[in-house]
């Protein structure tokens, strides 16, 4: 089978990679996948990449779609994709900069608040807890890759709204 799947990964013609990689590139994947030959054998690298800005909204459903499952699941949480090293806050607004960071890229999220607008150009923020130096807080919903449509209403979807 490693020889048959050797053979076929050779007979992939350059511009067939080249295209391919052009047509990722723009994605902002969390990662992508290169391939070379090497001594007559196929090698597949992975190459993780660091976001460090929020998801453009017009980009954030197309993520959720690449990366995964972007809902609310029986346990009452949103599980969806972020930005790697996103910013987590002690209230839904930037007053007194960050407490944590979110170095997974798909979290779980169990309730929503409104805040100050952010960078997704909305007031949505969602309770987490971060990775880092496990902090509850808020991210802003500019940095989680659930849908703009998703982000007006998220009880709608099943996300309660956080007591406060």
């Amino acid at each position: 089978m490693n020889k048959t799947l050797n053979e076929s990964m050779k007979s992939i013609s350059q511009s067939r990679i080249a295209l391919l990689a052009a047509v990722m590139t723009p994605l902002s994947l969390v990662s992508t996948a290169c391939m070379d030959v090497a001594d007559g054998e196929a090698v597949a690298e992975v190459a993780d990449l660091k976001i460090s800005e929020p998801a453009d909204r017009s980009d954030k459903k197309a993520n959720a779609d690449l990366l995964g499952d972007c809902s609310v699941h029986g346990d009452g949480r949103l599980y969806c994709g972020n930005v790697y090293d996103a910013p987590i806050y002690h209230g839904p607004n930037y007053a007194h900069g960050a407490i944590d960071f979110m170095r997974t890229t798909y979290s779980w999220f169990d309730c929503w608040a409104y805040g100050v607008e952010h960078e997704g150009r909305n007031f949505t923020w969602y309770h987490t807890v971060g990775d880092v130096y496990g902090h509850k807080g808020y991210m802003p919903a500019g940095f989680v890759f659930t849908s703009p449509k998703f982000d007006d209403h998220p009880d709608w979807y099943g996300l309660r709204h956080c007591d406060e």
